[in-house]
């Protein structure tokens, strides 16, 4: 997502835009179909604690890039939508970094004990 998101700073026309805007959406709607991140956290963590980091993000990202996508336009001028999408993208790749490094499937993974009791997570039906 965060490629996609450079990539589209980089578009010279619409049609590359429009390619580069959809594949994040695309790549987030198989992520939200395999539960992904969201479904780990939920099963190793109480499932409103988990639930409200995960929503949280939305959030969150969404009131940051309304601070970065105004300060980018007035600062960068009529280029200013390119490096919104070049610093957007760039935060999206330092967080999913730091994903990677510390989020595990199991607190155990890094030698902590579970905040709540610990409980199966249910096989989905196919």
């Amino acid at each position: 997502m965060g490629v996609t998101m450079i990539l589209t700073g980089l578009a010279q026309n619409f049609q590359s835009a429009f390619s580069c805007g959809w594949s994040p959406g695309w790549d987030m709607g198989g992520l939200r179909a395999r539960h992904g991140l969201r479904f780990r956290l939920v099963c190793s963590e109480p499932p409103g604690f988990a639930t409200g980091i995960v929503s949280a993000g939305i959030g969150g990202g969404t009131m940051i890039a309304s601070f970065i996508v105004p300060l980018a336009l007035s600062a960068y001028g009529q280029d200013g939508w390119r490096y919104a999408w070049y610093y957007l993208g760039s935060a999206v790749l330092l967080i999913a970094v730091i994903a990677a490094v510390f989020i595990r499937s199991r607190p155990e993974d890094l030698g902590l004990l579970p905040v709540g009791p610990r409980r199966r997570c249910p096989r989905r039906p196919r």
